[in-house]
């Protein structure tokens, strides 16, 4: 192909967004968009910036105030910790396992001999007793005393509020069922 030929040829199409060869100053192609004309969008670059960080901070306060079931919980005792876990193993045995009907599905195992002195109660479901506990009660030594700490999915679900007001009771000394 000779050089005038190729100058009578039509120039090549453009691609893409913005200024490209031969275009004045100012004008570009235009882009088809979903959302319309792209110059409406907040960008970093036509002060969306403040957009954008109120946007961020309002979704991290959101995260940070979330109010779901709290599966954890610990309180003190003034005992040493293998008689506070004693006594709440005879009333767990008792006051939950043998009268609620809530925890008939469940057994629990007492593990007082410790060589971390941090004596145990677990409940675990009858059809599982070596698996997963869905209830960990542990005590140990602490600076004020016992420290009694409850963890595991019972504490999130709908007895939860049960299992703490009673473990709480019986570290503090207190024993039996709650009405």
């Amino acid at each position: 192909m000779s050089a005038a030929e190729a100058s009578k040829r039509p120039p090549l199409p453009l691609v893409g967004r913005g200024r490209g060869r031969g275009l004045p100053r100012g004008s570009s192609l235009p882009t088809p968009h979903p959302a319309g004309p792209t110059d409406r969008l907040p960008s970093p670059h036509k002060g969306g910036r403040v957009w954008w960080l109120v946007a961020t901070v309002s979704a991290l306060l959101a995260a940070c105030q979330s109010s779901g079931p709290q599966d954890y919980a610990e309180f003190h005792a003034a005992q040493d910790p293998v008689h506070v876990a004693d006594r709440i193993a005879d009333n767990v045995g008792a006051c939950w396992i043998k009268a609620r009907p809530a925890f008939a599905e469940y057994t629990y195992a007492s593990e007082l001999t410790s060589y971390a002195n941090r004596p145990r109660v677990l409940v675990v479901p009858k059809k599982d007793p070596h698996g997963l506990p869905k209830l960990v009660i542990e005590a140990s030594a602490g600076k004020r005393g016992t420290s009694v700490k409850l963890f595991g999915p019972l504490m999130a679900g709908p007895e939860a509020g049960t299992i703490s007001r009673d473990v709480e009771r019986w570290a503090g000394g207190g024993s039996g069922c709650s009405a």
